[in-house]
């Protein structure tokens, strides 16, 4: 049992408050209370006695309080009442910190001492320390009193008390979210820096370093940035920029890496002589020259994933004649940047880089010979066979004589015309064996033995899907045309309608102002240029097995394994193509750059995700979608060149604005519930960080420790969600207490934090408690600073 304490009460109002019914506890001592200094929340009632002797006990929390108002002229009354501390306290900062007295007591960690701040903000005697926040994120979990007062002169966010009953937490000693270390001159033996694995774990670090981190980048002082390399490859760049003073390394806590990423250095060039020789397809760094800018960067054997510059346009995955090609002509230019993959990752790999030569200088241009007189058809002879146009795929075949006719009736497989002058097509219960691109739908591709082989030609859209049943489909995305077909795939006599004169644009008469290229597999030796969509073809090489005539003409599509990719720029093509460089039927379509006909993705598309994994992995900010796991909620569902801009909840709950690492956050946070995802297209901005709450939460409260934090002088508002908590997914951050309702009594209202805790940790073996929430008022009043507590 806890010690006793007798209480003497003056008359008038003690500004007191017991709940707990048939067990009165003190739940709220008012600041103003004139036995604040004497009874604290969480002590439990004994015994009353009067003035006149006479002794009360077990009085229920109303009884108790009634017998107070009647007997408040008597001064001569006293209160026995057995000292409690509640099960948790959580004392927010800013603060000073380092004003508790902790010391070991039964080996639990117990508050001995403490300043009238510490006091305000709910510390007491007797409670025993659970955890400590820091502001870097990290958190000290079921540590002993020395290394507690170690930490308290630290950045503390805030320390959670917990009562001496309790049972102490295994210990933790958990990494901030990110660590930013700037790093004298040094290689890693003398900064006593170890790093392994693909993720470049900091094993050993004589630095201010975490260890347990993953080192994410690293920023040169010239502006260069290293980022996502392994080990062995940080390893190797720190001791290569050993001479270099102010160096920043930048870590993250491995909860935040999904999977080992492609080594990059981004690289400032100067305007002059970049010094280095370079080889292969795509082109790869060999040895610098002494005194070449890049020398002491460690970039012998990278591969050059992407040359430009700052304001304007980039060329990717270059070969090396290409690559050189773009450098000389730039020379003299500010702003040049180059993007480069390092070879050698977390396993050494033998590299011999091409020696560095001295460019030779231009020789002089030769004067053209003159040119040989043409022939034409009047004279005798004729002309070089060579010089006559190579017959292109994509030339109009010569028109052939029409058939006789040799039968009055419709052959079996001719199309049917419909009395709009469209084509149906009966389909038969079996797969289509047909591709399709785009908003409305073009037919694209079809297999030999396609149902639609003979109906219908390729580049016509579809206009309609009937099913036997009488549902029909209009203004379909491919998408939605897909996941129809597939749906209905065991269904004898659907019928799908293609506009009669589709797949013609209206700003040319011979039908077509587009060339469809079938990219065979292997390189291709074409690059293309463009930051933003459409990308144009930059420059086909002489032995590329695909048409010169596409040089300068701009990307409509990419269509590869029935998914049509659209408005990509010159990266995300180049990246596509060599992605899927050993797929067969790929099929590029280019257009002039001055069409009106490029295809568009919707600005926007929702879907709404069951609870449960979503199956993805998330990258890049904005957030994409790098990869679809098996049976992903996702798949074939997110077209390519969106990101998620937004994630909106049936209450009215929306976010968006978010970083990658935010998203993850936030899906996690909602792992129970149905959420939308809300995509938009590359081509627009994200939307501005924002945070929508709905007006109004009614939350049943579970019985038990909840695991929530409040704050609040004024208004209790949710401030945290414990990793445990019974109310993860049900309640929002920062949403304010309207009221508590408890079984059998009045609606509680316009609580303080302390208030609403004390009220929640008191009935927390009470069933069918009412928790209301609302929306975070606009008022600007602060609670920052004030008292948290956790129940």
């Amino acid at each position: 049992m806890a010690p006793l304490a007798t209480v003497p009460l003056p008359t008038g109002e003690l500004g007191i408050v017991f709940t707990g019914g048939d067990e009165p506890v003190v739940s709220i001592v008012k600041p103003d209370s004139p036995v604040a200094e004497m009874i604290e929340p969480g002590y439990k009632f004994v015994a009353i006695t009067l003035g006149n002797g006479v002794m009360y006990e077990g009085l229920n929390s109303e009884e108790l309080t009634d017998l107070i108002i009647e007997k408040a002229d008597d001064h001569e009354r006293y209160l026995k009442v057995e000292m409690l501390l509640p099960d948790y306290i959580t004392l927010e900062g800013p603060a000073d910190f380092s004003e508790l007295v902790v010391e070991d007591r039964s080996s639990k960690p117990t508050v001995v001492g403490y300043s009238p701040d510490m006091k305000k903000r709910g510390a007491r005697l007797g409670m025993v320390v659970s955890s400590v926040e820091f502001a870097d994120g990290s958190e000290l979990i079921g540590a002993g009193a020395d290394e507690i007062n170690d930490s308290l002169a630290d950045d503390i966010v805030s320390i959670e008390l917990m009562s001496p009953y309790n049972e102490m937490p295994p210990y933790s000693r958990t990494l901030p979210k990110y660590q930013t270390v700037q790093i004298p001159s040094g290689d890693c033996a003398k900064l006593g820096l170890m790093l392994d694995g693909p993720n470049a774990e900091v094993k050993k670090s004589g630095i201010e370093a975490r260890e347990g981190l993953l080192l994410e980048s690293m920023t040169h002082p010239e502006g260069h940035k290293y980022r996502r390399l392994s080990g062995k490859q940080f390893m190797r760049v720190i001791d290569t920029t050993a001479g270099t003073q102010g160096r920043e390394l930048m870590l993250v806590n491995p909860v935040y890496v999904t999977d080992a990423g492609e080594g990059i250095v981004e690289v400032t060039l100067p305007d002059e002589e970049v010094g280095v020789s370079l080889s292969g397809d795509p082109a790869s760094i060999g040895q610098t020259a002494p005194e070449s800018y890049l020398s002491d960067l460690g970039l012998e054997g990278a591969t050059v994933k992407e040359v430009g510059l700052m304001s304007g346009p980039s060329f990717y995955n270059l070969p090396a004649d290409m690559l050189a090609e773009v450098l000389a002509d730039t020379k003299g230019i500010s702003g040049r940047k180059l993007v480069v993959a390092l070879v050698g990752g977390d396993e050494d790999e033998d590299f011999n880089p091409e020696p560095y030569e001295e460019p030779e200088p231009e020789p002089e241009p030769e004067p053209e010979p003159e040119p040989e007189p043409e022939l034409d058809e009047s004279e005798e002879g004729l002309a070089d066979p060579w010089d006559a146009p190579a017959e292109s795929a994509f030339d109009e075949a010569p028109e052939e004589e029409e058939p006789e006719d040799i039968m009055d009736t419709p052959q079996e497989d001719e199309p049917y015309e419909n009395e709009d002058g469209n084509i149906d097509v009966i389909l038969p219960a079996s797969k289509l064996g047909a591709a399709f691109t785009g908003t409305p739908p073009e037919l694209t591709r079809m297999s030999p033995d396609s149902p639609l082989q003979g109906q219908v030609t390729e580049g016509m859209v579809v206009y309609t899907l009937t099913l036997p049943g009488g549902a029909q489909y209009f203004d379909m995305s491919t998408i939605e045309l897909t996941n129809a077909l597939k749906s209905s795939e065991t269904q004898e006599g659907r019928v799908l309608t293609f506009l009669a004169n589709s797949g013609i644009d209206d700003n040319d008469s011979d039908g077509k102002s587009y060339i469809d290229v079938v990219l065979p597999t292997g390189k291709l030796g074409v690059s293309f240029k463009g930051n933003e969509p459409p990308a144009t073809v930059y420059k086909v090489s002489e032995d590329s097995p695909l048409p010169q005539e596409i040089k300068d003409m701009s990307v409509d599509t990419f269509n590869v394994d029935g998914q049509e990719h659209q408005q990509l720029s010159a990266k995300q093509v180049t990246d596509l193509i060599k992605s899927t460089t050993d797929v067969e039927g790929r099929i590029l379509r280019v257009r002039d750059p001055d069409s009106q006909n490029f295809k568009t993705i919707s600005d926007e598309i929702k879907i709404t995700v069951q609870p449960g994994p979503i199956g993805v992995s998330f990258g890049q900010n904005p957030t994409v979608v790098k990869s679809f796991k098996e049976g992903s909620q996702l798949q074939d569902k997110v077209p390519p060149g969106m990101f998620l801009d937004r994630v909106e909840m049936e209450d009215g709950y929306m976010q968006s604005g978010m970083s990658t690492k935010e998203v993850v956050g936030l899906l996690g946070f909602l792992h129970e519930k149905e959420r939308t995802l809300v995509f938009r297209s590359t081509a627009l901005e994200p939307s501005p960080k924002s945070e929508v709450f709905p007006s109004e939460l009614v939350v049943e409260i579970p019985t038990g420790k909840l695991g929530c934090s409040f704050r609040g002088s004024r208004v209790a508002k949710v401030s945290r969600l414990h990793k445990d908590s019974k109310l993860k997914g049900k309640v929002y951050i920062s949403m304010e207490v309207e009221s508590i309702e408890i079984p059998g009594s009045e609606p509680l209202s316009g609580l303080s934090a302390a208030e609403c805790a004390k009220v929640l940790a008191d009935t927390k073996n009470t069933e069918g408690r009412i928790l209301t929430l609302v929306a975070p008022s606009s008022d600007g009043v602060s609670t920052g600073g004030g008292t948290s507590m956790r129940f």
